[in-house]
This record gives C-alpha cells, sequence and structure tokens, in this order.
C-alpha cells in the first residue's frame, strides 16, 4: 500500500520547521521536511514557494497534529 505524505504545518523559519519535525521524531512519528535547504539558502524567496513544509504520513496526520498543538501550549 502506497502511503502518501500530507503537508501539516508550514514555516518561515527552518529552525521552527526543524523543532518540530524532532518533537514529532520524539513521539514516534516520522516525518520530513520540504523546501528547508532552499528556504535556509534562499530566505528571501520563502513567499513565492512557501516556505519550509512539515509533511507526514497520511496515517500519522492526527496524531502529528496533537503533538503539534500539545507542545505549542507547553512552552
Amino acid at each position: 500500500m502506497d502511503e502518501k505524505f500530507i503537508t501539516i504545518a508550514t514555516f518561515n523559519e527552518p529552525l521552527q520547521a526543524r523543532l518540530a519535525k524532532i518533537k514529532l521524531n520524539e513521539e514516534g512519528i516520522k516525518c520530513f521536511l520540504s523546501g528547508e535547504n532552499f528556504a535556509a539558502t534562499y530566505w528571501p524567496t520563502q513567499a513565492i514557494t512557501g516556505g519550509v513544509k512539515l509533511q507526514v504520513k497520511n496515517n500519522d496526520v492526527e496524531k502529528a497534529i496533537e503533538v503539534l498543538k500539545n507542545n505549542q501550549t507547553n512552552t
């Protein structure tokens, strides 16, 4: 079965995206960042490219969103 990856969040700052990815990985959720290197290298173009996209497998979307929401309330 092919698993699709879904963008659950976008970030203007690559560091914020990296921290969110680390948090999801700590919870056992596999994810990746799309556009991270481009955004870090060519930061003036982020408005055009949509920033850094945090993507998770389609079956992890709900859990990942919940983890990120809980992380925001704990900071």
